[in-house]
């Protein structure tokens, strides 16, 4: 089974590393320039002094936006009165951008560096195209994978942001735009998935990024399992010295078959960051060697003098979601502060009287305190109330929450949703002790009996005997109560019990 040091889970939901360069696979197309540009082709980035030019670096962050009222990604507030935002290569508001998108932001600092002035919000969808399969992930029903362009993409019902489309009408031929965060195995979580219509050979505007492969030396070559075509009238003037095997593309074109397409852009991507003094970035992390020596997507981090959070080594390796921030220097990311971000802690419940503390920034649901900071992601399903936060939320609020586990009783939440309707009950996170018929999460004792079914971590049924035999503490385990049962703010006895990965 796992355990919560020896192997650290992750989900869908997790944030990549970017920064002045774009990342493989991941949102923000950003691209070294040597002049200045102000257009929706480049970043902004000055000749001769990284990207800030010859004056002082300026901050970068990357990550998802999650609030609104300015703009909030990475736990900063970034004040965009008077910035330059480009959605998908065109100048635009801040009304088009949407949480969920994973973003490049650049700017300055405040000076105790909690809140800053963005000069530029740049944001690129990871991936544009067609469904060509969708396949459950267990036997749950939360969680599918899609193909699209070859590339595998997951999504999860409450944890996917959804536009013009939902989790459970997603339809192969589907044409989706997606943000999302790629992980080690160079699959794509999506945070924000929107449907731009269905396929239609020939017209379908498609985008994916990866590595040449089998170039013919004249107008062909592939990016994974894709046929990428390429004509006099291919924009190529961001790909100096022509195609190459090896180099890490992005690419725009028309759909003319399954597995082929018609180039009209082809620009190439730079994985390292430029240098600069303060960069926040989320990410995944892969090529794991220790702290001192990992990669998020392609850039190097050394992590070695950090301060943790937690303060244990041990729960930071392959595939765990971070948060880091410090500086860039000759292309290394030298962390000042690692953050353990996973979503391991699950709550879904009935919020009961008195339990918001909007001073205090903390929320109570069944008997757990949740902390809510600048990165907490909030979602109103239920009215679409714009700006949703803490302060909007009331008694008998049907709530989703995701978040990273502080202590047995303590999470600090990723993002809070308020459904559209009551569901069932929901407790998941690592045990922390084991009784006879009995198990505590996040300091909450749940009960089981003669009716609870209990189940694998892959979903297959099992006796009560041979879960009670495989539980101990630090296991990941998800315990559901139907909502129907009664009170929604508790869950005492548990009608379904399983294992997590």
């Amino acid at each position: 089974m796992p355990n919560q040091h020896s192997n650290p889970s992750f989900s869908i939901r997790r944030f990549v590393a970017c920064g002045d360069h774009v990342l493989p696979l991941v949102v923000g197309c950003v691209v070294a320039l040597t002049s200045c540009s102000s257009g929706g082709g480049g970043d902004g980035a000055v000749a001769g002094g990284g990207i800030g030019g010859t004056g002082a670096p300026v901050a970068l962050a990357r990550g998802e936006v999650n609030a609104f009222g300015s703009i909030f990604v990475n736990g900063i507030e970034w004040e965009t009165t008077d910035t330059e935002i480009f959605v998908s290569g065109a100048a635009t508001s801040e009304s088009e951008l949407d949480l969920g998108m994973i973003v490049l932001v650049k700017g300055e600092l405040d000076d105790n560096n909690a809140g800053g002035t963005a000069s530029l919000v740049r944001y690129e969808p990871t991936l544009r195209g067609p469904i060509s399969t969708i396949a459950p992930i267990g036997n749950d029903g939360v969680e599918k994978a899609l193909t699209i362009l070859g590339q595998s993409v997951l999504v999860e019902s409450g944890q996917t942001l959804f536009r013009d489309v939902q989790f459970d009408t997603l339809t192969v031929d589907d044409v989706v735009e997606v943000s999302g965060l790629v992980d080690s195995t160079r699959t794509i979580r999506a945070t924000r998935v929107r449907q731009e219509g269905v396929v239609d050979l020939g017209t379908t505007e498609v985008k994916l990024r990866g590595t040449v492969s089998d170039f013919n030396g004249i107008s062909q070559f592939r990016l994974g399992s894709i046929m990428i075509n390429v004509t006099n009238s291919t924009e190529l003037s961001e790909l100096p010295g022509g195609i190459q095997n090896g180099q890490f593309v992005d690419v725009e074109g028309t759909l003319t078959d399954a597995d082929q397409l018609q180039a009209t852009e082809i620009e190439l991507e730079d994985r390292t960051l430029d240098d600069t003094n303060d960069a926040s970035l989320q990410g995944v992390i892969g090529d794991f060697n220790g702290l001192s020596d990992f990669e998020i997507d392609g850039q190097t981090v050394d992590a070695g003098s950090a301060i943790l959070e937690p303060n244990d080594p041990a729960l930071f390796g392959e595939g765990v979601s971070i948060q880091v921030e410090g500086a860039v220097v000759n292309g290394v990311l030298l962390a000042s502060e690692l953050e353990l971000r996973n979503d391991d802690a699950q709550i879904e419940a009935e919020v009961a009287p008195g339990a918001t503390d909007v001073g205090n920034s903390t929320l109570q649901v069944l008997g757990v305190t949740i902390e809510v900071n600048a990165s907490t992601l909030f979602e109103d399903a239920r009215d679409d109330l714009p700006n949703f936060g803490l302060g909007d939320i009331s008694t008998g609020d049907f709530l989703s929450v995701r978040g990273t586990e502080i202590d047995n009783n303590r999470i600090t939440a990723t993002q809070i949703e308020r459904k559209n309707a009551t569901v069932d009950v929901v407790l998941q996170g690592f045990v922390d002790s084991v009784e006879t018929n009995s198990l505590t999460i996040l300091g909450v004792t749940v009960g089981t009996d003669g009716n609870t079914k209990f189940e694998t971590e892959d979903d297959e049924d099992i006796d009560s005997d041979a879960f009670f035999l495989q539980l101990q503490p630090g296991n990941l385990v998800k315990v559901k109560r139907e909502a129907n049962d009664g009170d929604a703010t508790a869950i005492d006895l548990a009608d379904e019990v399983e294992f997590e990965d």
